[in-house]
């Protein structure tokens, strides 16, 4: 576990409690924290979630709750892993014969990223 790391339900119950007392509107809330006004109303009607949207994050954000989360409640769509991504960018050709190759090494390291080590 990362050090002060929280769980997303605490962060999720934080948010609940800051939108609960927001006095502004939906919409304004929006403006404010560069989110669409649905994403105000999801949140607003609390469901357990496994993870932490882009616009749950800028919402968090502007409501000063801090989002360090636990390793376990981690963004799982590898697309939105900028790390990721960003060494996928540095080492691919552009091929089908590097993807393969680069997909063969990612899926080889699985047990070093089992939860044991």
């Amino acid at each position: 576990m990362m050090p002060n790391a929280r769980p997303l339900t605490e962060i999720f119950q934080e948010l609940k409690k800051f939108l609960e007392e927001y006095q502004g509107t939906q919409q304004n809330l929006a403006i404010k924290a560069g989110v669409s006004q649905s994403t105000i109303s999801r949140a607003r009607a609390y469901r357990q979630r496994d993870r932490l949207s882009k616009g749950l994050l800028s919402l968090c954000n502007y409501a000063g709750i801090k989002t360090q989360i636990t390793a376990n409640a981690l963004h799982r769509d590898p697309r939105e892993n900028e790390v990721l991504i960003d060494a996928l960018r540095e080492v691919w050709d552009g091929s089908v014969k590097n993807a393969a190759a680069l997909a063969k090494v990612i899926r080889s390291m699985k047990a070093l990223c089992s939860p044991e080590h």
